[in-house]
């Protein structure tokens, strides 16, 4: 059965480490018929990854059954994965895969004239997989990915926190951040797939962690009051990749 491989744009696959590696330091890659699925939390519980990439945004993509694989993202650092810029395309082969009774995991990457040989971790000394929450937002709309970014940046240089909410009467979506004495307020004028009457309020320091990585052009956000933010975004054509943020809830 072994090794199986798969191959991918290195720019594409950094792009799935760096959204990753925003929520935890480690994760459970599980591959199948379908693509890679990840879904992880950080420690705190307060953002959530999930994330699915389809076989046909891989070059090569051999997997025919589920096989969990544990995947250190600072190991791969050290490899030149995420802390170099390479070119071209990756290719992984699990050389070996046992899970029981000796779990064992070691994976070869190709990239150009580079080959490195690393021990992945096990599955079972990974943190368990979170359950999504399922629930319905009152607002959603799509935004442009820089414009979000370049409002989180600035609202975080005054705040720890920042209240979005949903002007109706003039489909404006405005991002409120302030300290003592002052005051930042962007006001987007957003055509909205859903409207509510929603306002929350969220962290900033998580809130700019996860929007920095996202490359595409455009971000579904969606939120409702007191409920987590969620943003969706593409890798690739058809990668689809959600975080949770969960909210900060006013004290009385």
């Amino acid at each position: 059965m072994y090794p199986i491989k798969f191959s991918m744009e290195c720019t594409k696959f950094q792009q799935i480490i760096r959204f990753l590696k925003e929520i935890t330091d480690e994760a459970k890659f599980n591959f199948d018929n379908d693509g890679l699925h990840v879904c992880v939390t950080d420690s705190a519980n307060v953002t959530m990854a999930e994330l699915h990439i389809p076989k046909s945004e891989f070059e090569t993509y051999e997997f025919t059954e589920l096989v969990k694989v544990g995947v250190d993202f600072t190991m791969l650092g050290c490899h030149g994965i995420l802390s170099e810029m390479p070119v071209g395309i990756f290719e992984f082969s699990l050389l070996e895969y046992n899970e029981n009774p000796n779990p064992n995991h070691k994976l070869e990457i190709i990239n150009g004239i580079f080959k490195n040989t690393m021990k992945m971790i096990t599955v079972d000394s990974i943190r368990k997989e979170p359950k999504v929450p399922n629930y319905e937002v009152d607002t959603s709309f799509n935004m442009d990915t820089e414009q979000l970014q370049n409002i989180v940046r600035r609202a975080k240089l005054l705040s720890e926190f920042i209240i979005i909410e949903t002007v109706l009467d003039e489909n404006i979506i405005r991002f409120v951040s302030s300290n003592d004495d002052d005051v930042c307020c962007a006001e987007v004028n957003q055509k909205l797939i859903k409207s509510g009457n929603s306002t929350a309020m969220y962290g900033l320091d998580y809130f700019d962690d996860m929007v920095k990585p996202i490359k595409s052009n455009t971000v579904l956000i969606g939120y409702k009051s007191d409920w987590p933010l969620t943003l969706v975004f593409s890798i690739g054509k058809k990668g689809r990749c959600k975080y949770l943020l969960a909210p900060r809830i006013k004290e009385e």
